[in-house]
């Protein structure tokens, strides 16, 4: 390697470093700044090296679970575009080199959302990022949220956040081991910030299923990564409780809308799982070859469309490197290659769930929260919809409640149009309430309003003056306005 690449390489992994969280993991007890340090040439910081590193070389043959998946590198450049924080673009970009037309699956509008790693034309200023698609629909394709880490350790939207788990066990041999749970607005795709998990294995996710009450199953690894366990996790929390232990690893997982969990294993080979035992039953092969003789593949993702329990799989043939859409037949195992994809690394995909059911309420309107004076009680006003959730017109009874958080402040009955008033009781401060009417055909879409409740502190005044007439002083300002 040319010095000049020695130098690249060097600035590209303490660039790295410091631009992630140091965790537990770090028992030598190193400052940032010695790392930093360590990773660079000797005369760039003559003054900090004063530790070295003690690296293990047999670390990968003692943990191996750490290094069974494979993935698409990008250019050292971008690797080395580690900014102080993250960074969100919202437009859809004309420029974005992903083929959307790669996505096309005929007969359905479903939309997926997944984790982009890696895909051909991915140049050194391209981060990896999460991008929606109605897979029967190329003109529906929108990226959502650039992002500098893949989300390799499972996805899941729960109560409007989109969780993402990302590891990193590049530098685990010097004792480095990252596991960040990273947030963001599933509605406007805002960075919420991320929680450093890094003493607990167990939120590592090979493969996740969503069912359709938002239940988040997963072959999760151990805690101290020594085995598979079939699991469920709740992002929010975060807390991840164990169904059993699991014999086979998982590439790919889904669940059917009466339940039924479905896993593509690294042996090729398709299972049914019992969800509350753990207990696998193989149902056939689908001629694909997975993972090589160490155990090690690629990292994919699949999912079972529930509209019509499709289990679409984007899997990579170990032999080729290359992804592919599949479908995989429920009662055989048989997977039918629907197109090759090539150069991609896609990972952590899920459908998006209805918001609601066809014949359930729409979204109501109109929400307005009135509290005068100050006070803490006040009512909660907001127009009943007139509409299904698919658009035919609503009647009936209807019932509607409204929430702040888990709390329940107010119930009541209505009908469809009608101008509701109820009276709630909220502490002091900022609040987010939301307001559901429900039908014998289901809940309608969460309707939200985030409001202050209570004296506010006003902002600072504008515009202050103080000027001297002789002896008396004259101070002017502009009364704020907002709090």
């Amino acid at each position: 390697m040319s010095k000049k690449l020695t130098y690249l390489f060097l600035g590209m992994i303490a660039a790295l470093l410091l631009a992630l969280p140091v965790n537990a993991q770090m028992s030598q007890g190193m400052s940032r700044a010695e790392i930093k340090a360590q990773l660079l040439q000797k005369k760039q910081a003559p003054g900090l090296l004063k530790k070295e590193f003690k690296q293990n070389a047999d670390f990968k043959k003692q943990n191996p679970r750490l290094f069974q998946h494979m993935r698409k590198q990008p250019s050292v450049k971008s690797l080395m575009k580690m900014k102080s924080a993250p960074r969100l673009i919202l437009p859809a970009k004309s420029n974005a080199r992903i083929d959307a037309n790669r996505f096309i699956l005929k007969n359905s509008n479903t939309k997926a959302i997944a984790s982009f790693a890696y895909y051909p034309e991915m140049g050194d200023y391209d981060y990896p990022f999460v991008a929606s698609f109605n897979i029967g629909s190329v003109a529906n394709y929108t990226p959502l949220a650039e992002f500098y880490y893949e989300f390799n350790g499972g996805a899941a939207i729960q109560d409007d956040v989109y969780y993402g788990v990302n590891y990193d066990f590049t530098y685990a041999s010097l004792g480095l081991i990252f596991i960040d749970l990273y947030r963001f607005d599933a509605e406007t795709w805002e960075y919420l910030g991320s929680q450093d998990i890094s003493d607990d294995f167990s939120f590592i996710a090979d493969a996740t299923a969503i069912a359709n009450d938002g239940t988040v199953y997963g072959s999760f690894w151990a805690a101290d990564a020594s085995g598979n366990e079939l699991g469920i996790v709740d992002y929010s929390v975060p807390s991840r409780s164990t169904i059993g232990q699991l014999v086979n690893t998982y590439a790919a997982m889904g669940i059917t809308k009466d339940g039924q969990l479905y896993g593509v294993a690294t042996d090729g080979n398709l299972y049914k799982i019992d969800k509350s035992t753990a207990q696998e039953t193989l149902v056939g092969p689908t001629g694909v070859t997975i993972a090589n003789s160490q155990g090690q593949y690629y990292y994919q993702t699949g999912e079972i469309d529930q509209t019509d329990d499709t289990f679409y799989w984007l899997g990579v043939d170990i032999n080729t490197g290359s992804m592919a859409l599949y479908t995989v037949d429920l009662n055989t195992g048989a997977a039918t290659k629907l197109e090759e994809l090539g150069d991609y690394s896609i990972m952590s995909m899920f459908f998006e769930m209805p918001a609601a059911n066809d014949g359930a309420p729409a979204k109501v309107t109109d929400i307005t929260p009135l509290f005068e004076n100050g006070s803490t009680t006040g009512t909660i006003n907001f127009t009943a919809p007139t509409e299904t959730y698919a658009g035919g017109e609503l009647s009936g009874a209807l019932t509607y409640t409204i929430l702040c958080g888990e709390q329940t402040l107010a119930t009541g009955n209505t009908s469809a149009g009608e101008k509701v008033t109820a009276e709630v009781t909220l502490p002091e401060g900022m609040q987010t309430i939301v307001v559901i009417t429900s039908n014998d055909q289901g809940d309608s879409p969460k309707a939200k309003a985030i409001f202050w409740v209570g004296f506010d502190t006003p902002t600072a005044p504008a515009n202050v003056s103080f000027v001297m007439d002789g002896n008396t002083a004259n101070v002017s300002w502009t009364a704020p306005a907002m709090g």
